[in-house]
């Protein structure tokens, strides 16, 4: 989910007739798509690799699904969360969970440089405000970053300060 942006019941419902580890994509299906429009999904390597080692240990079973996500499973992450002291909700109330990692792959593709018409296209989304408003979060790691990119402004000579304080004020 955190390699593709995968939705829960897309994961759910994904079937290895809808990998192509050749081609390194996957299809999510309109039945299974929340816009209810089959769209086709590039693979990283890592990812593509990752499948194919998974489908070479696991024979498919469940009609070929890829990776079955039970209840259980939803447990175990509650229950590891709380083990490790993550609280289920962060200080700006926003709530750790399996759709959680959608919101950190949109975040990871911003912060990759990732142009946001591509990231609102791979995250299947109507409008670039819905990816950047809700599903990308700015970190203090970027805004630094950022910031550091300006392009550094060149000091007034000193003779120059007298008739130029007014400008070198207002660019502060």
């Amino acid at each position: 989910m955190i390699e593709t942006g995968l939705r829960r019941n897309e994961v759910r419902t994904l079937a290895w007739d809808d990998v192509d580890l050749e081609a390194g994509t996957l299809t999510v299906r309109a039945q299974n798509a929340k816009n209810r429009k089959e769209e086709t999904i590039p693979l990283t390597p890592g990812l593509r690799e990752a499948l194919a080692e998974w489908r070479d240990s696991h024979p498919a079973a469940d009609g070929g699904v890829v990776v079955r996500l039970s209840s259980r499973l939803l447990k175990h992450l509650n229950d590891d969360l709380e083990a490790a002291g993550i609280p289920k909700k962060d200080a700006s109330g926003r709530t750790v969970d399996l759709h959680a990692l959608r919101h950190t792959y949109g975040t990871r593709l911003v912060a990759s440089g990732v142009d946001i018409k591509t990231v609102q296209t791979l995250m299947r989304h109507s409008s670039p405000i819905l990816t950047l408003g809700i599903y990308v979060h700015a970190d203090k790691g970027r805004l630094r970053q950022a910031v550091e990119q300006l392009p550094v402004l060149a000091a007034i000579p000193q003779e120059r300060t007298a008739t130029a304080e007014p400008a070198a004020a207002a660019s502060a």
